[in-house]
């Protein structure tokens, strides 16, 4: 009979109507916030009820992992579905002053929320009043279930007689007369007058975890309820601890006391937070190193609270931090409860317990050691007799476990190892026991190491410095083994004959000296064989840089240069960034048309003060260099170069001259200090002019090459 007279209904409103149009306005809930919608889907915008003063601070949970702290955020769901809405309101010193919660239920596209309320006349059982919240451009209409209808936003309605009525609400676009949406309560009319099936929830102010209902109902109903946690209860007013903080849909359930009929059931949200609740029984115990037998325990029982314990010896105490000394070594069984003030239990827990008592047998202690070379490297020692699985907290947010166990700290400092030793049977706690160790830093390096690598090119050597040494004031002596010397850090030196030289550098600083020694074999004929060799070798020039000499041999050669972050280059002296420090594998390919091949590998690296270690931060870049592009570079004599070249410095125009039999097919390349190639070809024939007024200011080196592949340099200066 209800499915029919509301389909009289619904189509007598859809004569003109479109079903379904997009919603406009979503619940304005009473209560501690409110929300409605601006007409956008799924957006609705959030506002707290009363007054509140301007040291507030406003903190919302909208239930989909969003949050906000505006006093009235404005939050679009990304769907349809129930939200739990939390809002948190604190003072200046962000203590929580209040939480308040409820359910947003967010509808699809095509549909509104219009929820109404009921009040009941006081002066007749019968007769309620109904009222939605208007909005603009909305026309009401209501069914009350008993075959009679009415208009408007507010309306009262006598019922004949006592029942169950399905009262429903349909709201109407006035222009288009779409249904948005409709509603409907089932109201009890006759019996129990009042607005019985709704309840209030609050949260101890101490406690909360512990939350209050109370019931509207009214006499001659029984009331229960399911607390959404598993738990249920009975009464108009009752109180349930939550053990854990959440959200939980509690439901209250009415029904007449003679007959047993469920008048109604009412669910709302629940918001439980930890708050000094949410309680939990774990506990800590450590033993006294200055009192035997003494050990101490420590929890955190809240305010309010009782905390009680039993040390499992026939000794008790109270209070979150307690000690107890046991007369002799054995197993005891220690239990901690927590109650409230009015003796309701919070939680308990216990655990097992070795006790060590001097004298009585039995032993918890630990041995920590360095070790002799990385003292940040500690090896530990359970000397527990009891037990057979031990773990350990390194005090630095590290773990270990096992009777020995070594830990590596990253820094030196003070740091609070505890060992716990338990049965790994039962996994009962035996015995726990703490000591505050000192880390050292390893010890400096040695402050200075002197090392260097040569090469020739005719008469003439580079020396390449690589030696381990603070750059702020060391000093650099070399001896070429000619009875000549250079204080330079990468000199040249062109020796007056062929042969072997010893060559000797000596690096010192304030605090250190050191020498190294090697051979150098210097000719001026060159060997022209099919062979190549590839080699290169790292220095540091400056913070995050680095410069990678190019020690190649071989005629007519081809580079392959491979940087080991994906990037290649074929030039012989490439520049290459770096975007992160680290460790990369460094490779060059040379080969030439005779068939050669050779590759050399090596790791280049640096750290966050652009050092040349094994660490990783900002990017860094390597510079690929000839042995002579260090310091400049020294000018060959014209004999060996076989010409000359003028003017240098120069400005417009640079003649390079050949001498007879020197001129055919040089090839030439011209580079910056960097090795940047910004000019290459052939010189043809005896007189040559390469233009230079594209050039920048600044020095360049012009590297020529002869048919045989000999290689000859000069510095040019580029005027303005």
């Amino acid at each position: 009979m209800n499915l029919l007279r509301r389909l009289v209904l619904i189509l007598i409103l859809l004569l003109n109507a479109i079903i379904f149009g997009p919603p406009l306005f979503a619940q304005s809930a009473p209560g501690e916030f409110q929300w409605t919608s601006p007409g956008t889907p799924n957006t609705y915008q959030f506002t707290p009820s009363g007054n509140h003063t301007s040291g507030n601070f406003f903190f919302w949970d909208f239930g989909d992992g969003q949050n906000s702290n505006g006093f009235n955020p404005t939050h679009t769901y990304a769907s349809a579905g129930v939200y739990p809405v939390v809002l948190n309101i604190c003072d200046e010193q962000h203590h929580l002053l209040s939480r308040h919660c409820d359910s947003v239920n967010v509808y699809p596209t095509q549909q509104s929320f219009c929820s109404f309320t009921t009040t009941p006349d006081t002066s007749s059982n019968n007769t309620f009043t109904f009222q939605v919240q208007a909005q603009p451009g909305y026309r009401y209409y209501w069914d009350f279930g008993d075959f009679n209808n009415d208009s408007g936003s507010t309306v009262t309605h006598t019922f004949s007689s006592s029942g169950i009525y399905d009262v429903c609400l349909y709201q109407v676009d006035s222009g288009s007369n779409h249904i948005h949406c409709q509603h409907c309560d089932d109201i009890h009319v006759g019996g129990h007058s009042g607005n019985y099936c709704n309840f209030t929830s609050h949260a101890d102010s101490i406690n909360q975890s512990l939350i209050y209902f109370t019931s509207s109902s009214v006499a001659g109903t029984t009331v229960s309820w399911n607390f959404g946690d598993g738990n249920q209860g009975s009464g108009n007013s009752v109180a349930h601890y939550y053990a854990l903080p959440g959200n939980y849909n509690a439901c209250m359930v009415v029904a007449d006391s003679v007959s047993g009929n469920i008048l109604c059931v009412h669910c709302d949200v629940v918001c439980v937070s930890s708050g000094s609740g949410g309680f939990n029984c774990n506990f800590h115990a450590h033993a006294d190193t200055t009192v035997s037998g003494q050990v101490n325990f420590d929890t955190q029982g809240g305010v309010n609270t009782i905390v009680s314990w039993d040390f499992g010896d026939g000794n008790t105490g109270t209070g979150d931090t307690v000690s107890n000394i046991y007369a002799s070594t054995g197993y005891y069984h220690v239990c901690l409860s927590i109650t409230d003030l009015g003796g309701a239990v919070l939680c308990t827990h216990c655990d097992w317990y070795f006790i060590s008592v001097s004298g009585s047998g039995g032993s918890c202690n630990f041995t920590a050691d360095a070790d002799s070379l990385n003292p940040l490297q500690i090896s530990f020692d359970a000397q527990s007799t009891h037990g057979n699985q031990v773990t350990w907290d390194f005090g630095d947010g590290n773990h270990g476990s096992g009777f020995q166990d070594t830990h590596i700290y990253a820094t030196p400092g003070q740091y609070n190892v505890c060992m716990e030793v338990s049965d790994s049977s039962t996994h009962h706690v035996l015995c726990s026991e703490c000591h505050i160790i000192t880390v050292n830093a390893p010890p400096p390096p040695h402050p200075c190491h002197a090392d260097f690598i040569a090469v020739n090119l005719g008469l003439t050597g580079f020396f390449i410095d690589l030696s381990r040494i603070p750059l702020g004031n060391a000093s650099w002596l070399w001896d070429f083994g000619d009875s000549h010397s250079s204080s330079s850090r990468f000199p040249t030196h062109t020796y007056a004959a062929p042969g072997t030289y010893s060559v000797c550098l000596t690096i010192s600083d304030s605090i250190c000296n050191d020498q190294f020694c090697a051979p150098l074999t210097v000719d001026t004929i060159p060997v022209h064989s099919g062979n190549c060799e590839a080699r290169f070798v790292t220095l540091q020039r400056g913070p995050f840089l680095l410069a990678v000499i190019n020690l190649s041999s071989g005629l007519n050669l081809n580079f392959n240069w491979d940087f080991g972050d994906g990037s290649t280059s074929n030039l012989p002296y490439p520049s290459h960034f770096y975007s992160t420090t680290g460790s990369y594998n460094l490779c060059l390919t040379v080969s030439n048309s005779s068939g050669c091949s050779d590759t050399f590998c090596d790791t280049v690296s640096v750290d966050s003060s652009g050092n040349i270690v094994r660490m990783q931060n900002a990017g860094f870049t390597i510079n690929v260099l000839a042995p002579n592009q260090l310091t400049g570079v020294e000018d060959l004599p014209a004999s060996e170069m076989g010409g000359t070249i003028y003017p240098n410095p120069v400005s417009t125009e640079l003649h390079v001259n050949f001498e007879d039999g020197n001129n055919a097919n040089n090839a030439f390349r011209v580079c910056t200090l960097t090795g940047a190639e910004i000019s290459s070809g052939n010189f043809n024939g005896k007189e040559n002019v390469l233009d230079t007024r594209r050039w920048n200011p600044g020095i360049y080196i012009l590297e020529i090459i002869n048919p045989d592949g000999l290689k000859s340099y000069r510095k040019i200066v580029k005027e303005f």
